[in-house]
């Protein structure tokens, strides 16, 4: 099993934050009879080059595993994403990386275009679950390094397409899960940072 997250900055103090995941984790699966081996994945932005990934003291050891997205080829994905959704040929991959592509740029101008060039390109995919899930993977993982002025087109796009008539119709979690074929869990964190984000 594994818990991921990503940050825009290294502090020290994330620690904390990656324990209580995975103590949370283990609690769960406890009650259920279950005991898992879990990882905590950290994927940290491209302006993050270098991070601690392990704080030790007597009574707790918590360790992450450690990706970095500085030296990605931003540009060549987005070339190959534009080039995939024109020709129509989308592959699993490019999903991914249209997810990720804005974390890929180092500073504040470069992410915030990548935020909204990367929103475009999802809303013209033509599989409406390929969009919906680009969209739900593009919300969960901007939170951290979209801006004021960025917010509101955001807003505007994810309330146009079928994620966000999902979330302001109230379908059950269950329901969204299924027609987006994830498990209840993501569709639950993603719905709790589509409220608090917009």
């Amino acid at each position: 099993m594994a818990i991921l997250d990503y940050e825009s900055e290294y502090r020290k103090e994330n620690f904390t934050k990656y324990g209580r995941y995975v103590i949370d984790v283990i609690d769960r699966y406890l009650r259920e009879g279950k005991e898992p081996d879990i990882h905590m994945l950290v994927m940290y932005t491209a302006d993050i080059e270098r991070a601690e990934t392990v704080m030790k003291r007597t009574a707790l050891s918590v360790e992450t595993e450690t990706a970095y997205l500085v030296g990605v080829p931003s540009e060549e994905w987005m070339d190959e994403a534009r080039n995939c959704i024109a020709t129509g040929k989308i592959t699993d991959e490019v999903l991914m990386h249209l997810v990720l592509l804005r974390l890929t740029f180092k500073g504040e101008k470069k992410k915030q275009a990548a935020i909204k060039e990367c929103v475009h390109l999802a809303r013209q995919i033509p599989d409406k679950g390929q969009e919906a899930f680009v969209l739900a993977g593009i919300l969960s993982f901007t939170d951290k390094v979209i801006n004021e002025e960025t917010r509101p087109y955001i807003k505007k796009v994810i309330g146009m397409t079928q994620v966000g008539k999902m979330l302001s119709r109230g379908d059950s979690l269950e329901d969204v899960a299924e027609i987006l074929e994830l498990p209840e869990e993501t569709v639950k964190a993603w719905m709790k940072k589509a409220y608090t984000m917009v």
